[in-house]
């Protein structure tokens, strides 16, 4: 066997049992299958391809393009709330809770597209994920009741959440090694970037194209583009399995696979301490960008009488803020993993920092707004937000893929859950909360919130041996 890869008997002869970790040359598995699906299969994973670096790039160029397609959602139809609720002849609370419809769907379905993409390959979850999203686009445009709305959002949600999981595992399929963390860097600007595009282009195309209908039309032709570049240059990047014996998954065929899955088989990797304390971390970074993205749509509009093209443009600030955090997060991540060969949980080291800087931004955010200083002083705010979110998350992201080599889409899809429903929990809650109190208040509690979380990072550096290990010893449990 191939170091770091052995396998035992099992008092049952005709079945043999994996004991992590696997090598990412070969590894051989038998009994449940790795993606949770209750079915017996032999098989062995064969040597990973080498791609060249042309390749590697393209495909984390499509990968980004397509992670934007969900994030992107949750922000471009801002502009359009007022029209949109006009038209439907309801309230703007009515319209903005499709918003949150929306963001606990993506927190739902990654589960099921993560256990299918473990199970079936990347490529068939893109391709078909990206297409139903496509067409569910479309159809909005011509949604006019409030149940169709509903129901072709959450369709759309569940063709566009994919890749938020899908997406880390590609990236640990091609990128090894100390690439990885610049990788991981490079592919969450698409997602992160998504809802900062998303208000400017809303409120172009609201304004000066065709009102909300052709919001919807333009994301179907946006989807549409990137399910065509899948097609042609995104490639199976999962490890190939070669299946043999009686319990082949061949032999079984892929719908039968599928009918024996358990798609919410990823949250049993809540049963590790490492993934509930950086969850924790991450969702109340996650919750706080809602509180903050939506109250600025009011105080923007209310304190300083910006139209919503205007305020789109505002958001600029917090993309630049997170290009430039998530592309020197990523990188300083490997320059710490580099010094300590073996201990992946100095990664961590540069989250730490964008910990720092993030309550900064949140604070100064919210007194800004209170005593309504110049304009410059919240969107300046606003960058330190996008650069210590996206600095302090994507070493966070990358570490997990190191410690769950083979798992990583399953656990960020199961990090996705508790993240997304947090941030559509704060979607709801934000606008009742400012009713009853300030934005000097509101956020000087959320900056304290976040920097007491950020000791989740500090004590996972602290405990990190020790519950690397103890990932590897249970995570054949999971399973």
């Amino acid at each position: 066997m191939t170091e770091g890869t052995t396998s035992t008997k099992s008092s049952d002869a005709s079945s043999t049992q994996l004991e992590l970790p696997m090598s990412d040359a070969e590894r051989s598995e038998t009994g449940k299958s790795p993606s949770g699906c209750d079915i017996t299969i032999t098989e062995t994973v064969i040597m990973d391809k080498v791609y060249s670096t042309r390749e590697r790039y393209t495909i984390l160029s499509i990968v980004a393009l397509s992670g934007m397609m969900s994030p992107i959602n949750t922000t471009i139809m801002y502009p359009a709330l007022p029209s949109m609720a006009r038209d439907f002849h309801t309230s703007t609370n009515t319209i903005n809770l499709t918003i949150a419809v929306f963001m606990f769907c993506i927190a739902l379905f990654p589960l099921g597209w993560g256990t299918v993409s473990d199970l079936l390959g990347r490529r068939y979850v893109y391709l078909s994920s990206l297409t139903l999203y496509t067409i569910a686009s479309l159809c909005l445009g011509f949604a006019r009741d409030i149940p169709t709305l509903l129901l072709l959002r959450v369709l759309q949600a569940a063709g566009s959440s994919s890749v938020l999981s899908v997406g880390a595992g590609t990236i640990a399929d091609v990128f090894k090694g100390p690439e990885r963390g610049k990788a991981m860097g490079l592919f969450y600007l698409g997602p992160l970037f998504g809802p900062v595009l998303g208000p400017v282009l809303g409120g172009v195309i609201h304004d000066y194209v065709g009102g909300w209908p052709s919001i919807f039309w333009f994301l179907s032709i946006l989807g549409g583009i990137v399910v065509i570049a899948v097609w042609f240059w995104l490639p199976e990047t999962m490890p190939r399995r070669q299946a043999h014996g009686d319990g082949s998954a061949e032999k079984k065929g892929a719908l039968y696979m599928l009918s024996k899955c358990n798609p919410l088989q990823p949250v049993t990797y809540f049963k590790f301490p490492v993934t509930i304390v950086t969850t924790l971390y991450t969702s109340v970074v996650f919750a706080t960008i809602y509180f903050i993205n939506l109250s600025l749509e009011v105080a923007f509009e209310e304190k300083y009488h910006l139209s919503p093209f205007t305020i789109g443009l505002t958001y600029l600030g917090f993309g630049a803020g997170s290009i430039i955090g998530s592309t020197t997060g990523g990188r300083l991540a490997d320059i710490f993993t580099a010094r300590s060969p073996g201990c992946p949980q100095m990664r961590l080291k540069s989250s730490l920092i964008g910990a720092a800087v993030y309550p900064i931004g949140v604070f100064g955010y919210g007194i800004s707004v209170y005593y309504k200083t110049n304009l410059a002083i919240p969107i300046l705010s606003h960058v330190l937000v996008g650069f210590g979110m996206t600095f302090s998350y994507t070493g966070i992201a990358t570490y997990l893929v190191d410690i769950f080599p083979g798992h990583s889409a399953r656990v960020i899809a199961a990090q996705n859950l508790i993240r997304y429903g947090a941030g559509g929990l704060a979607s709801i809650i934000v606008l009742p909360i400012l009713d009853h109190t300030t934005y000097l208040v509101m956020f000087t509690i959320l900056a304290a919130i976040n920097l007491l979380a950020a000791s989740c990072i500090l004590w996972t550096i602290i405990r990190g041996p020790v519950w690397q290990e103890d990932v590897k010893q249970r995570l054949l449990d999971v399973n």
